[in-house]
């Protein structure tokens, strides 16, 4: 066996490993794009913007006051 034959087992055997690495790198990545979509996709549907959110409690704290009004009143 001449050194070049080892040399050349060595660079396939290395070009092995690095293809195996990229192609998991790669599988990562896609996989961690396509949760970040899926993430993009749900969130208008399950999580309320701050300012909704301050509307309609601004909304509901209205119609308690109404509501405490009307009972003070009808006393």
């Amino acid at each position: 066996m001449e050194l070049s034959d080892i040399i050349l087992g060595l660079v396939g055997i290395l070009t092995t490993i690095i293809g195996w690495v990229v192609r998991n790198v790669v599988a990562d990545i896609k996989e961690l794009e396509h949760n970040m979509n899926a993430c993009q996709t749900a969130l208008p549907e399950k999580y309320v913007m701050k300012s909704d959110y301050k509307d309609d409690i601004k909304e509901i704290k209205s119609m308690l006051g109404d509501l405490y009004d009307l009972t003070r009143n009808s006393k």
